[in-house]
């Protein structure tokens, strides 16, 4: 929902808009939605009760609840959203519009991919690779690394489609 309306965003470039829901090919779709009615403005909210390191890169548009822990060297792309109680290991990429569910894990040194979405209480030991636009259930934990659109759900983790 665009509070306003559509023509009243295209009437007011310069607001900045938050995108605050979860479902990344949604939200995807609305940001080249937005693109193509020229608005470029987004913005990136960090709840001041979010522990995040000073060597983390946040990209825009991206929203980070209370409770969150983010270590070291870790890159948030754009459109990001990190739910509360989500811990994220040391040297991790996180490509844009990943959703994190509360209370995800995710080990050191990942790799996920662009449109990843994690269920809540789901987790990952270190070095996997999550292929774009995966899905991960709740409750799972992963130990091997995630083809591209596959789902995969619980312990271990198996892919079911």
């Amino acid at each position: 929902m665009i509070l306003g309306g559509v023509n009243w965003l295209i009437k007011n470039p310069n607001i900045h808009i938050a995108l605050g829901f979860s479902r990344p090919k949604q939200k995807k779709s609305l940001i080249t939605y937005l693109d193509k009615i020229g608005h470029k403005n987004y913005l990136t909210l960090v709840h001041p009760l979010a522990w995040i390191s000073k060597r983390v890169h946040i990209g825009k548009g991206a929203i980070i609840y209370p409770g969150v822990h983010i270590d070291v060297d870790i890159k948030v792309g754009d459109f990001c959203l990190i739910n509360k109680l989500v811990t994220i290991g040391h040297d991790t990429i996180i490509n844009d519009f990943v959703t994190l569910s509360p209370s995800v894990n995710i080990g050191g040194f990942n790799q996920i991919s662009k449109g990843v979405e994690f269920g809540i209480n789901s987790a990952s030991i270190q070095y996997i690779s999550f292929g774009e636009w995966s899905t991960i259930g709740a409750g799972s934990i992963v130990i091997r690394d995630v083809p591209d659109g596959a789902t995969v759900v619980g312990n271990p983790a198996r892919r079911i489609r």
